[in-house]
């Protein structure tokens, strides 16, 4: 670790391994593998000989085996599909799994059961990729049309463009700040995108302004997260000129 900094911030995004191990006279499971970490706008110190090893993004074999590490101790319903999870769950660090799995069993506890069905894990995911639920955050009615519309403008696009991933969910409950959203996972794992995949993704996260300009002639932003969307379609926009 000489090559890094003073006071540099470094951040640990997961411990990742498959190695269970039993502490001697310990009735607990121990996990033995490396720690994966990354330097904010420093990968130039991550030289040869100061890591012994740096961990690609996990595919979705290895977060399926994650996952089944992390249900250990948890009782799973006979209809529970770890795979599924799995494919739902791209660019998931360790960490993001194992909350998945956390969430499920407190999600399962509170319905007063007495095992973690499907249904529990795939609303975990939600809460992991976009917050909980705010069901205390009332909108209006007008505020709900909107909504409605422009969660609805997301999906009309992506089911039109073949080169867009599938929609598995939406939903003008609010998250975190989204006041809704349009849940989409891929059918498959990609290594590489085509530029009209991504043309695909910047017309998808502009159909909810194209469906609230056609309905109200006007654009309203009400959620903060539309923001952040927009700067990441100017990204695109940059890098695609």
């Amino acid at each position: 670790m000489k090559s890094f900094k003073p006071r540099q911030i470094i951040k640990v995004l997961e411990k990742k391994d498959f190695k269970l191990v039993r502490q001697k006279g310990s009735h607990r499971l121990y996990r033995k593998g490396s720690i994966r970490i990354t330097v904010p706008y420093h990968n130039k110190d991550l030289k040869p000989g100061t890591l012994r090893n740096i961990l690609k993004q996990a595919d979705i074999e290895e977060r399926e085996e994650i996952l089944k590490i992390h249900s250990i101790g948890k009782p799973l319903s006979s209809n529970t599909k770890l795979r599924e999870v799995a494919e739902r769950t791209p660019g998931f660090s360790g960490a993001d799994l194992a909350n998945v799995m956390n969430e499920a069993a407190i999600l399962t506890a509170r319905k007063n059961k007495n095992q973690v069905g499907q249904e529990e894990l795939l609303e975990s995911i939600e809460k992991v990729l976009l917050g909980p639920e705010r069901r205390s955050h009332i909108l209006s009615k007008k505020e709900k049309e909107i909504a409605a519309f422009h969660e609805g403008g997301h999906a009309l696009i992506t089911a039109l463009l073949p080169e867009s991933e599938p929609v598995r969910k939406v939903s003008i409950i609010s998250r975190g700040m989204a006041g809704g959203y349009t849940l989409k996972a891929p059918a498959e794992e990609k290594k590489f995108r085509s530029k009209s995949e991504f043309l695909a993704e910047i017309s998808v996260s502009l159909g909810g302004y194209c469906a609230e300009y056609l309905k109200f002639g006007r654009h309203v932003v009400i959620w903060p997260y539309y923001l952040w969307r927009k700067r990441r379609i100017n990204v695109f926009a940059i890098v695609l000129i």
